[in-house]
């Protein structure tokens, strides 16, 4: 049980701020009666951002941090639900899925799903407070402030683009009680809140991120059967009037060709060296993907972003025995022409033990340290597998999306690598790609 009651309360921090989606996002919820997944709504019927999601959220980023309790002390910070500013437009679409066979690299069957999701651009007011007590915990409040003033990923699938919210703005005010008056001042923010500060801390850019300018070749279809007022059977998929490029079809298809490469290389690397970078689920064991990958805006021009140019096509399904068409077969699509896609794949590495802990005898570090060894190797190898897979998309090698057979998500481009924030030279990208070689 929490020994907090039997502390003084020394002190209490407030946070407010704005809470905006840079991607489309889910908080799913529950089945709806023609949805397979619906998004979390208030009594309003309007999205919100539940404290528990993003208590999970803030307990993953920062594992060690004391303010968010452990199993002998409960959290000190209580986080509010973040309903929907109310100035914010927002807009609830559904996207739909299919479940696609890694190997293959084709859609197993009755796999088809659809969920509701929240497209970019709404707001919801973010609301904390943290009590400290009579501990010094200086350092974890730095930790927390850098953790929700930079990118958190919340709901479904955050590591194909999904869930990333950004803080607009961040204030706080503290009030310190073994200061005179203070209590006075605690009064009157009580009455009406005031803040006096804005927290301007980021957290630092600590991952592997690989930035890519792809131009469509030919053309692009990552079909969406729900987009308003389309008259296609089968359109590109677009939102608020933009067409999108998921971070799940890229992704999909990125891991495909990484099982490739790796499978060149299958005496040291193979199916489960991919698994463990981008995650799985076999039977009662999982493990969450590293790799994550953007949605973006497929534009003509990201100086003026005009819009992609999209035309409809109308095919006829074959029969492949006869050759003939197949009598009420008629279709339509309706594909994007002459855009363009800035692409980002980030990759982050395993988290290191601590092998410098006091209470562990030698024999225990020396095993951490080997450990901890392995998985800087194996990361290495990762960072390379990831720039092999870059250059594949830009140069043709690897197709996205639907209509591959006929020649669609094809791209040629360019990428630029980072690590830490670093811009990389080619030669430092060149040696990093050998890994994979070793």
């Amino acid at each position: 049980m929490s020994q907090e009651v039997h502390k003084k309360l020394r002190k209490k921090i407030f946070y407010k701020g704005i809470l905006e989606n840079q991607t489309a996002f889910s908080i799913g919820t529950k089945e709806g009666d023609f949805i397979d997944s619906l998004c979390l709504k208030d009594k309003s019927n309007k999205p919100y951002i539940s404290a528990t999601s993003l208590a999970g959220v803030l307990k993953a980023k920062l594992k060690n941090n004391k303010l968010l309790g452990d199993n002998d002390n409960k959290s000190l910070v209580i986080l509010s639900d973040c309903y929907l500013n109310d100035k914010s437009n927002y807009q609830v679409g559904i996207r739909n899925g299919v479940k696609i066979n890694p190997t293959t690299n084709i859609a197993e069957n009755k796999a088809l799903f659809d969920y509701e999701v929240v497209f970019k651009g709404a707001e919801f007011d973010f609301e904390c407070l943290i009590n400290i007590y009579e501990d010094d915990f200086t350092s974890e409040l730095q930790e927390f402030e850098k953790a929700i003033n930079s990118e958190l990923l919340v709901g479904m699938k955050t590591m194909s683009g999904f869930g990333e919210f950004a803080m607009k703005e961040l204030f706080k005010i503290e009030f310190d009680f073994s200061k005179n008056d203070e209590f006075s001042r605690y009064e009157s923010f009580l009455r009406k809140s005031f803040y006096e500060s804005k927290v301007e801390t980021k957290e630092s850019n600590n991952k592997f991120e690989i930035k890519l300018e792809l131009d469509i070749t030919n053309s692009l279809l990552i079909g969406s059967v729900n987009n308003d007022g389309e008259i296609a059977d089968i359109a590109s998929l677009c939102e608020d009037g933009k067409s999108i490029a998921s971070g799940t079809s890229f992704k999909g298809a990125i891991r495909h060709q990484a099982l490739r490469i790796a499978n060149t290389f299958s005496d040291k690397l193979g199916e489960k060296f991919v698994d463990e970078l981008f995650g799985y689920v076999d039977g009662v064991a999982a493990k969450k993907s590293r790799v994550r990958v953007n949605e973006s805006e497929i534009v003509r021009d990201y100086k003026t972003m005009k819009k992609a140019l999209t035309k409809l096509h109308q095919r006829n399904k074959i029969d492949r025995f006869s050759g003939a068409t197949i009598d009420g077969a008629l279709f339509d699509a309706r594909a994007i022409y002459d855009g363009k896609i800035n692409l980002i794949i980030e990759v982050f590495s395993q988290k290191l033990e601590d092998e410098k802990n006091e209470n562990l005898t030698d024999e225990e570090k020396e095993q951490i340290k080997a450990r901890n060894e392995e998985k800087l190797k194996r990361y290495e190898k990762e960072k390379a597998l990831m720039l092999f897979v870059a250059r594949d998309l830009c140069a043709g090698f690897l197709a996205v999306g639907g209509g591959k057979n006929v020649g669609r998500g094809v791209f040629s481009g360019k990428f630029i690598a980072y690590e830490n924030g670093k811009k990389l030279e080619p030669k430092e990208m060149n040696e990093i790609a050998k890994e994979l070689l070793k």
